[in-house]
């Protein structure tokens, strides 16, 4: 693991490995997403001199340097001029707390609204929530976000049994409801797994990561295209 490396004359020490990576399926991990002391991240790899010499114990190469992550301020720069990167500024409020946007924050973002649309048909607040989640998953973020019920006031209870089922109860103890939906299907379900499995073991090259952030760039975008719903089901909670 490479442990500082120069560029254009300054000396960058690295903090940590985010990620490891093989270059070649058949080859030991020799690539590197590293972050620096300065709070940059950079893919750095280690390229043979012998591609032939696969089992070879030690095998002389070099280090290349293959490109800097852009920050989040020159990702917003990047876009700002005739793009947008969200039309949903409370979506983009999630993604930033997250840290990225997946498809499951997308659907914790549409349960928000369809929750926010039944309390403004009921013309009442969303202060004073509480939340029971029966999965924990990123849709959770969005509950914390969009919703002010957040685990730290402890309004919001998380029980892991896998579904996305979601009671909320105001606390006035009036007009409680249970909100569940079935996780959509992509069609991509047995490649999607296989990809989650080899980055769980670090088995994963670096084209398969690429593979597999496209695949989660598509889903979000079908869950985020115009007229995309889920059947979501509301069962009134009696008192």
């Amino acid at each position: 693991m490479p442990v500082e490396f120069c560029l254009e004359g300054k000396r960058h020490h690295v903090q940590a490995a985010l990620g490891r990576f093989r270059t070649r399926a058949e080859r030991h991990v020799n690539a590197y997403l590293v972050n620096t002391r300065e709070d940059e991240v950079f893919f750095l790899y280690f390229q043979w001199l012998d591609e032939g010499r696969v089992y070879a114990p030690i095998q002389p190469g070099f280090w290349v340097l293959g490109f800097r992550i852009l920050s989040d301020w020159e990702l917003m720069a990047f876009y700002r001029e005739g793009r947008k990167m969200f039309v949903n500024m409370a979506l983009k409020r999630v993604a930033d707390f997250r840290g990225h946007l997946c498809p499951e924050l997308v659907l914790g973002a549409k349960l928000c609204d369809y929750i926010l649309d039944l309390l403004s048909d009921r013309s009442r607040s969303n202060q004073g929530l509480a939340v029971i989640a029966e999965n924990c998953s990123s849709a959770i973020d969005a509950i914390q976000v969009m919703l002010g019920a957040t685990l730290g006031n402890q309004s919001l209870h998380v029980m892991d049994y896998g579904k996305h089922n979601y009671t909320v109860l105001p606390h006035d103890g009036k007009g409680g409801f249970k909100l569940s939906f079935q996780s959509p299907s992509f069609g991509d379900e047995d490649e999607y797994g296989a990809l989650e499995e080899k980055i769980r073991r670090q088995q994963v090259t670096l084209e398969e990561v690429v593979h597999f952030q496209g695949l989660l760039d598509a889903r979000a975008k079908r869950l985020l295209a115009p007229g995309r719903g889920h059947e979501i089901q509301l069962e009134p909670l009696l008192r």
